[in-house]
Protein backbone atom coordinates (compact mmCIF):
# COMPACT_ATOMS: atom_id res chain seq x y z
CA UNK A 1 0.00 0.00 0.00
CA UNK A 2 1.38 3.42 -0.86
CA UNK A 3 -0.06 5.81 0.81
CA UNK A 4 1.37 8.20 3.46
CA UNK A 5 3.70 7.05 6.37
CA UNK A 6 1.60 8.37 8.63
CA UNK A 7 -2.07 7.25 7.61
CA UNK A 8 -4.20 5.73 10.16
CA UNK A 9 -7.54 4.31 9.89
CA UNK A 10 -9.24 3.43 13.42
CA UNK A 11 -11.16 0.70 10.96
CA UNK A 12 -8.13 -0.75 9.35
CA UNK A 13 -6.19 -0.62 13.03
CA UNK A 14 -8.52 -2.61 14.72
CA UNK A 15 -8.36 -4.93 11.88
CA UNK A 16 -4.61 -5.53 11.80
CA UNK A 17 -4.80 -5.97 15.74
CA UNK A 18 -7.67 -8.55 14.91
CA UNK A 19 -5.69 -10.01 12.20
CA UNK A 20 -2.07 -10.07 14.51
CA UNK A 21 -4.29 -11.73 17.57
CA UNK A 22 -5.85 -14.17 15.61
CA UNK A 23 -2.24 -14.92 14.25
CA UNK A 24 -0.93 -15.48 17.53
CA UNK A 25 -3.06 -16.26 20.00
CA UNK A 26 -2.19 -19.96 19.97
CA UNK A 27 1.48 -19.14 20.42
CA UNK A 28 0.73 -16.98 23.45
CA UNK A 29 -1.61 -19.22 25.20
CA UNK A 30 1.13 -22.27 24.06
CA UNK A 31 4.00 -19.62 26.10
CA UNK A 32 1.85 -18.52 28.73
CA UNK A 33 0.40 -22.37 29.77
CA UNK A 34 4.19 -23.27 29.62
CA UNK A 35 6.01 -20.86 31.75
CA UNK A 36 3.58 -20.63 34.45
CA UNK A 37 3.54 -24.63 34.03
CA UNK A 38 7.03 -24.57 34.52
CA UNK A 39 6.84 -21.83 37.46
CA UNK A 40 5.06 -24.97 39.48
CA UNK A 41 7.48 -27.70 39.00
CA UNK A 42 9.90 -25.91 41.35
CA UNK A 43 6.89 -25.45 43.99
CA UNK A 44 5.52 -28.59 44.04
CA UNK A 45 9.27 -30.13 44.54
CA UNK A 46 9.66 -27.54 47.30
CA UNK A 47 6.54 -28.17 48.99
CA UNK A 48 7.29 -32.43 48.56
CA UNK A 49 10.70 -32.05 50.12
CA UNK A 50 10.80 -29.15 52.40
CA UNK A 51 9.33 -27.68 55.29
CA UNK A 52 7.87 -23.97 55.62
CA UNK A 53 7.40 -23.92 51.58
CA UNK A 54 7.55 -20.08 50.03
CA UNK A 55 5.52 -19.17 47.40
CA UNK A 56 7.53 -18.69 44.49
CA UNK A 57 4.68 -16.60 42.84
CA UNK A 58 6.14 -13.26 43.72
CA UNK A 59 6.48 -9.81 42.28
CA UNK A 60 9.84 -10.25 40.99
CA UNK A 61 9.05 -13.32 39.06
CA UNK A 62 5.94 -11.22 37.23
CA UNK A 63 8.57 -9.07 36.27
CA UNK A 64 11.33 -11.53 35.00
CA UNK A 65 8.65 -13.20 33.26
CA UNK A 66 7.47 -9.95 31.57
CA UNK A 67 10.95 -9.02 30.32
CA UNK A 68 11.99 -12.44 29.03
CA UNK A 69 8.75 -12.65 27.31
CA UNK A 70 8.61 -8.96 26.15
CA UNK A 71 11.79 -9.15 24.63
CA UNK A 72 11.21 -12.99 22.68
CA UNK A 73 7.70 -11.51 21.10
CA UNK A 74 9.10 -8.06 20.44
CA UNK A 75 12.14 -9.68 18.39
CA UNK A 76 9.55 -12.18 16.32
CA UNK A 77 6.83 -9.62 15.80
CA UNK A 78 8.13 -9.25 11.88
CA UNK A 79 8.24 -12.45 11.93
CA UNK A 80 6.65 -12.83 8.49
CA UNK A 81 9.86 -11.23 6.60
CA UNK A 82 12.13 -14.63 7.06
CA UNK A 83 9.75 -15.74 4.19
CA UNK A 84 9.60 -14.20 0.95
CA UNK A 85 6.01 -15.28 0.75
CA UNK A 86 4.72 -14.36 4.18
CA UNK A 87 6.83 -11.35 3.73
CA UNK A 88 4.58 -10.29 0.32
CA UNK A 89 1.74 -10.94 2.00
CA UNK A 90 2.34 -9.11 4.83
CA UNK A 91 3.14 -5.93 2.82
CA UNK A 92 0.01 -6.80 0.25
CA UNK A 93 -1.89 -5.84 3.36
CA UNK A 94 -4.16 -2.52 2.65
CA UNK A 95 -2.80 -0.60 5.44
CA UNK A 96 0.14 1.78 6.12
CA UNK A 97 3.11 1.21 7.88
CA UNK A 98 2.09 3.15 10.82
CA UNK A 99 -1.04 1.12 11.38
CA UNK A 100 1.43 -2.11 10.96
CA UNK A 101 3.43 -1.07 13.61
CA UNK A 102 1.19 0.45 16.53
CA UNK A 103 -0.89 -2.88 15.66
CA UNK A 104 2.09 -4.64 16.34
CA UNK A 105 3.16 -3.02 19.10
CA UNK A 106 -0.28 -2.92 20.56
CA UNK A 107 -0.32 -6.34 20.43
CA UNK A 108 3.09 -7.23 22.56
CA UNK A 109 3.51 -4.19 24.81
CA UNK A 110 0.08 -3.56 26.10
CA UNK A 111 -2.38 -6.37 25.23
CA UNK A 112 -0.19 -9.62 25.95
CA UNK A 113 1.58 -8.34 29.36
CA UNK A 114 -1.75 -7.04 30.77
CA UNK A 115 -3.19 -10.58 30.15
CA UNK A 116 -0.41 -12.30 31.64
CA UNK A 117 -0.41 -10.59 34.86
CA UNK A 118 -3.87 -10.79 34.98
CA UNK A 119 -3.51 -14.97 34.24
CA UNK A 120 -0.50 -14.93 36.59
CA UNK A 121 -2.39 -13.06 39.46
CA UNK A 122 -5.35 -15.69 38.68
CA UNK A 123 -3.04 -18.64 38.60
CA UNK A 124 -0.95 -17.88 41.73
CA UNK A 125 -4.35 -18.11 44.12
CA UNK A 126 -4.99 -21.10 42.43
CA UNK A 127 -2.14 -23.08 42.80
CA UNK A 128 -1.64 -22.21 46.04
CA UNK A 129 -5.08 -22.57 47.35
CA UNK A 130 -4.59 -26.08 45.86
CA UNK A 131 -1.59 -26.68 47.55
CA UNK A 132 -3.35 -25.89 50.91
CA UNK A 133 -5.54 -28.56 50.53
CA UNK A 134 -3.00 -31.24 50.45
CA UNK A 135 -0.14 -29.49 53.14
CA UNK A 136 0.01 -28.86 56.68
CA UNK A 137 2.65 -26.05 56.55
CA UNK A 138 0.34 -24.05 54.35
CA UNK A 139 1.81 -21.46 51.64
CA UNK A 140 1.25 -17.47 52.49
CA UNK A 141 -0.86 -16.27 49.72
CA UNK A 142 1.71 -14.10 47.28
CA UNK A 143 0.54 -10.25 46.58
CA UNK A 144 1.73 -8.58 43.82
CA UNK A 145 2.76 -5.04 43.68
CA UNK A 146 0.90 -3.92 40.53
CA UNK A 147 3.08 -0.20 40.98
CA UNK A 148 6.68 -1.83 41.25
CA UNK A 149 5.26 -4.05 37.81
CA UNK A 150 3.80 -0.98 36.45
CA UNK A 151 7.25 1.41 36.87
CA UNK A 152 9.54 -1.77 35.12
CA UNK A 153 6.13 -2.40 32.44
CA UNK A 154 7.46 0.75 31.30
CA UNK A 155 11.45 -0.04 31.09
CA UNK A 156 10.48 -3.23 29.32
CA UNK A 157 8.71 -1.30 26.96
CA UNK A 158 11.10 0.78 26.18
CA UNK A 159 13.34 -2.04 25.90
CA UNK A 160 11.28 -4.10 23.48
CA UNK A 161 10.90 -0.78 20.96
CA UNK A 162 14.95 -1.88 20.29
CA UNK A 163 14.06 -5.55 19.86
CA UNK A 164 10.97 -4.04 17.36
CA UNK A 165 13.81 -2.17 15.22
CA UNK A 166 15.83 -5.26 15.11
CA UNK A 167 12.90 -7.85 14.20
CA UNK A 168 11.89 -4.91 11.01
CA UNK A 169 15.82 -4.48 9.93
CA UNK A 170 17.13 -7.87 10.39
CA UNK A 171 13.82 -10.52 11.19
CA UNK A 172 15.94 -13.82 10.63
CA UNK A 173 17.73 -14.64 14.15
CA UNK A 174 16.46 -11.18 15.21
CA UNK A 175 17.05 -11.55 18.81
CA UNK A 176 20.69 -12.51 18.60
CA UNK A 177 21.81 -9.62 15.75
CA UNK A 178 19.61 -6.94 18.62
CA UNK A 179 21.68 -8.20 21.43
CA UNK A 180 24.83 -8.76 19.99
CA UNK A 181 24.37 -4.98 18.53
CA UNK A 182 23.61 -4.04 21.66
CA UNK A 183 26.56 -4.94 23.09
CA UNK A 184 28.58 -3.54 20.26
CA UNK A 185 27.22 -0.47 21.11
CA UNK A 186 28.03 -0.34 24.85
CA UNK A 187 31.42 -1.46 24.18
CA UNK A 188 31.75 0.96 21.11
CA UNK A 189 30.36 4.09 24.08
CA UNK A 190 32.72 2.23 26.27
CA UNK A 191 35.86 2.79 24.14
CA UNK A 192 34.91 6.39 23.01
CA UNK A 193 34.76 7.71 26.65
CA UNK A 194 37.96 6.29 27.67
CA UNK A 195 39.69 7.43 24.41
CA UNK A 196 37.98 11.12 25.32
CA UNK A 197 38.56 10.71 28.67
CA UNK A 198 42.88 9.97 27.60
CA UNK A 199 42.92 12.46 25.62
CA UNK A 200 41.40 14.98 27.82
CA UNK A 201 43.54 14.08 30.75
CA UNK A 202 46.89 13.30 28.69
CA UNK A 203 49.05 14.37 31.35
CA UNK A 204 48.35 11.86 33.75
CA UNK A 205 49.07 8.72 31.62
CA UNK A 206 51.91 6.61 30.20
CA UNK A 207 50.68 5.08 27.37
CA UNK A 208 47.03 3.62 28.36
CA UNK A 209 47.72 3.59 32.16
CA UNK A 210 47.11 6.01 34.47
CA UNK A 211 49.90 7.12 36.37
CA UNK A 212 49.54 9.11 40.48
CA UNK A 213 46.40 9.51 41.76
CA UNK A 214 44.69 11.23 38.47
CA UNK A 215 42.55 13.69 38.18
CA UNK A 216 39.88 14.60 41.24
CA UNK A 217 37.12 14.76 39.53
CA UNK A 218 33.93 14.07 41.09
CA UNK A 219 30.73 13.09 39.04
CA UNK A 220 27.03 12.26 40.54
CA UNK A 221 25.41 10.85 37.73
CA UNK A 222 22.00 10.33 39.24
CA UNK A 223 21.75 14.26 39.74
CA UNK A 224 20.02 14.44 36.07
CA UNK A 225 18.13 11.70 36.82
CA UNK A 226 16.70 12.25 40.27
CA UNK A 227 13.86 14.13 38.67
CA UNK A 228 10.76 11.37 37.88
CA UNK A 229 9.84 13.98 35.27
CA UNK A 230 13.34 13.79 33.12
CA UNK A 231 13.39 10.53 34.07
CA UNK A 232 10.06 9.66 31.79
CA UNK A 233 11.14 12.51 29.11
CA UNK A 234 14.31 10.91 28.29
CA UNK A 235 12.84 7.44 27.86
CA UNK A 236 9.95 8.93 26.06
CA UNK A 237 12.18 10.71 23.44
CA UNK A 238 14.30 7.47 23.39
CA UNK A 239 11.48 4.91 22.75
CA UNK A 240 9.75 7.33 20.22
CA UNK A 241 12.85 8.17 18.30
CA UNK A 242 13.54 4.27 18.32
CA UNK A 243 10.39 3.77 16.74
CA UNK A 244 10.02 6.41 14.66
CA UNK A 245 13.32 4.54 13.21
CA UNK A 246 11.34 1.30 13.16
CA UNK A 247 8.21 3.09 10.99
CA UNK A 248 10.91 4.41 8.54
CA UNK A 249 12.40 1.06 7.69
CA UNK A 250 8.88 -0.67 7.66
CA UNK A 251 7.87 1.73 5.23
CA UNK A 252 10.98 1.24 3.13
CA UNK A 253 10.11 -2.12 2.91
CA UNK A 254 6.49 -1.61 1.28
CA UNK A 255 7.62 0.28 -1.26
Amino acid sequence: MKSSIFMFSPTRFINLFKREWNYKKNTILIVFISVLGGLSVPLILQILTQHNPKNLFTTETLIVNLAIMGVIFASLCFSEFIQTTSKQNYLSIPASALEKLLSKWFLISLVIPIIYIISYYGYSKLITFSANLFIKDKLEYSTIDLKVVWQFLLNIILVQSVYILGSVWMPKNSILKTSFGLFAILIFIAIFSFICFRITFHEYFTGLVMTGSGPNITINGDIFFESPIIRKLTGIVIFLFIMTVSLFKLREKQL
